[in-house]
């Protein structure tokens, strides 16, 4: 398979944050910015897209300041520098919430197209306007309503997922993690499907159109188990006495057992983790621990004795 260039339109990225694949290009598209993240947003994206697999080049184009806020100057300089790069893939995990068409960027998008360059955005996660997720040669993933398709956007967007999504524990600056469902963190998963349908057909735009075919369900596979989130059998009664003696335990979980939602801080989050790989004995692994798993101890319990089993092969 050739090499995939993708292009990460964000806040930069923490370079503390060690990766498997290179970052070829940083640059910021704006005087005010800089390449190295000071949000945690773009650190997050980049290293959820370096963990889809290998042979992949990176191009880190900051366009958000610390605050996730950016102006359109600085989205079409970094659009345009893709289309000089020939990447294969942009990744926007963001939006453009003003209603009035702007016919440079409408030109640099169509451009794009023609470029065979593959857009991936999502929408807000507030419901908010994003004129990026309704632009119909726009690949965009977003959480599942209610359960419910929003119809007005597949009209306008035949190439719109809806998933059904939990939150889950992502990696973000200075070393943290972080628990969240937002829709931004979907995207990944789509240039992941893109990437794995590539590595049999070598064919980026033939890959591209498979990917249209799938169903959402083939995108992020979750199972009913963890969208139910419902408290585990207990499997390994010494590992969940060794787990309740922790410190991290007793702040994050009530006297039942159940995590307590506004302890999941991402300074405890991050203690987790570093719980979860001296059990372990491995490097956390991205989209590895989602919230069902973290929901009551005897799920995290479990979760930890599958993935030691699994890492003894």
């Amino acid at each position: 398979m050739n090499k995939l260039k993708i292009a990460v339109l964000d806040s930069g990225f923490d370079f503390h944050r060690q990766l498997q694949n290179p970052i070829v290009y940083s640059n910021s598209f704006s005087s005010e910015l800089s390449p190295i993240d000071k949000n945690g947003h773009g650190t997050c994206i980049i290293t959820l897209i370096d963990s889809i697999g290998t042979n992949i080049e990176i191009y880190n184009m900051a366009i958000l300041d610390k605050n996730r806020e950016g102006n359109l100057c600085s989205l079409k300089g970094a659009l345009k520098e893709s289309i000089k790069k020939d990447v294969n893939i942009v990744n926007l995990s963001l939006g453009i919430e003003n209603m009035s068409v702007d016919s440079e960027l409408e030109g640099i998008l169509l451009e794009c197209c023609r470029k065979k360059i593959i857009l991936v955005t999502t929408t807000s996660n507030r419901g908010k306007f994003n004129y990026l997720a309704q632009y119909k040669d726009i690949l965009s993933i977003q959480r599942r309503n209610h359960n419910r398709v929003n119809n007005d956007l597949l009209k306008l967007n035949p190439a719109a997922f809806f998933v059904d999504n939990i939150p889950r524990v992502v990696p973000w600056i200075n070393g943290t993690y972080k628990l969240s469902g937002a829709n931004s963190f979907l995207t990944p998963f789509l240039i992941k499907n893109l990437y794995q349908i590539n590595k049999s057909k070598n064919d980026l735009e033939e890959s591209y159109k498979v990917l249209l075919k799938l169903q959402p369900s083939s995108i992020l596979r979750l199972s009913p188990k963890q969208l139910e989130i419902k408290r585990d059998c207990l499997i390994d009664k010494s590992l969940y006495k060794r787990m309740i003696s922790n410190s991290i335990i007793t702040d994050m979980y009530n006297s039942d057992g159940k995590l307590i939602i506004e302890n999941a801080t991402s300074e405890n989050v991050t203690r987790l983790v570093k719980l979860i790989n001296s059990i372990t004995k491995l490097n956390y692994i991205n989209n590895l621990i989602w919230l069902s798993d973290i929901m009551f101890i005897e799920n995290l319990t479990n979760k930890l004795l599958s993935i030691k089993e699994d890492s003894y092969g």
